[in-house]
C-alpha cells in the first residue's frame, strides 16, 4: 500500500482518538511557567558576560562590564565592595551551596533576578525565583561522557558540572548568541584527604581544608563543604555549549586573565568589548 493511502486508512480506522487528543486539554502554565515564558528572546542580539568565580576573576574587569547584561552565581557578592557592578541574572544550582547558604545568598544579590535550579527548591521554600528544571541525561550516556545542551528554558537545562552550563542554557534561551566568559580558571585545588569525599546523589562531597580556588580568600573557609569538581565533564559541557552557539551563528569566547580550558576560543576583555565579529 502506498504511504499516503496507509496513512488515510490509520486515520480512518483511529478518527475518534486522534479527535479526542487534537482536542485533549494542557495541563495549566504554572507562574513559574509564565515567567520562564517571559525569558524567551528578551536580551535578543545582546551580548552576555558569564562568571566564572576563579582567582583571575578582577573586579577592574567587573567594572568594565557594569551595566552590561552578566550572570553571576554563589559567593559573587563577596567582590562588591570592590567594584560598582552588579549582575542582571544570579544562580545557584549546587545544592550543597543552597543548603549551606542560598537564603544569605539571594539576600546579597536583591537587585538580580534568581535563575535556581529546581533541585535546590527544599532548601529555599517560598523564595520568588524563576526554577529551572534539572533534565537527565539519556540513559544510553551512563558514564557521561558527552555534554548536553537545551535550547528550550521551558522543557529544563542539562546539567553539565558546573553552574555556568546552566546559565549557558538561560542565555541561549534569551536570545543571546554571543558569551563571553571571565575568571574560568578551570583549575582546582582539593583537600588532601579528597579520596575520603563522601558519594551524593549530586556528586562526592568534599569537606574544604583551606584550599584557594576562587578570587577571595573568604570565599570558602576551611570545614565547608563542597563538591567535587568534574572537569572532564565540563569540558563536554562547554563543548556542547560552543556547538550550539556556532549552529545559530553565535559564539562562545572565554576572556578569563588565566584559564586551562582549552575547548573555548581565548580573547582578551578589551576585544569582547567591542562589536561582534562577522560570521
Amino acid at each position: 500500500m502506498h504511504p499516503a493511502a496507509r496513512a488515510l486508512a490509520y486515520a480512518g480506522r483511529h478518527a475518534g482518538r486522534l479527535r479526542r487528543l487534537a482536542t485533549a486539554r494542557l495541563p495549566p502554565l504554572t507562574a513559574n511557567d509564565r515567567a520562564v515564558e517571559r525569558l524567551r528572546d528578551r536580551h535578543a542580539g545582546e551580548t552576555a558576560f558569564l562568571l566564572g568565580n576563579g582567582p583571575s576573576l578582577a573586579a577592574a574587569d567587573l567594572t568594565a562590564i557594569a551595566g552590561r547584561l552578566s550572570f553571576a552565581s554563589n559567593k559573587i557578592h563577596l567582590i562588591y565592595p570592590h567594584t560598582p557592578w552588579r549582575p542582571t541574572y544570579f544562580h545557584v544550582a549546587d545544592v550543597e551551596v543552597a543548603r549551606q547558604h542560598g537564603a544569605a545568598l539571594l539576600a546579597a544579590n536583591p537587585g538580580a533576578v534568581p535563575l535556581l535550579a529546581d533541585c535546590c527548591q527544599r532548601f529555599l521554600p517560598g523564595v520568588d525565583a524563576v526554577w529551572l528544571k534539572q533534565l537527565p541525561r539519556p540513559l544510553t550516556d551512563p558514564a557521561r561522557r558527552r555534554g548536553y545542551f537545551s535550547t528550550d528554558l521551558r522543557v529544563g537545562v542539562y546539567g553539565g558540572s558546573t553552574v555556568l552550563h546552566d546559565q549557558l542554557q538561560a542565555a541561549y534561551f534569551m536570545g543571546v548568541r554571543r558569551v563571553v566568559l571571565l575568571g574560568v580558571d578551570f583549575r582546582f585545588h582539593t583537600p588532601r584527604k579528597h579520596a575520603d569525599a563522601v558519594a551524593t546523589l549530586h556528586g562526592r562531597q568534599l569537606i574544604g581544608g583551606g584550599e584557594r580556588n576562587h578570587f577571595s580568600a573568604d570565599y570558602r573557609p576551611a570545614g565547608e563543604a563542597w563538591t567535587f569538581p568534574r572537569l572532564d565533564r565540563q569540558a563536554a559541557a562547554f563543548t556542547a555549549a560552543r556547538r550550539a552557539f556556532e549552529a545559530a551563528g553565535g559564539e562562545v569566547l572565554n576572556a578569563s586573565r588565566r584559564t586551562d580550558l582549552g575547548v573555548l576560543e581565548r580573547v582578551d576583555l578589551a576585544q569582547a568589548l567591542g562589536p561582534a565579529r562577522d560570521g
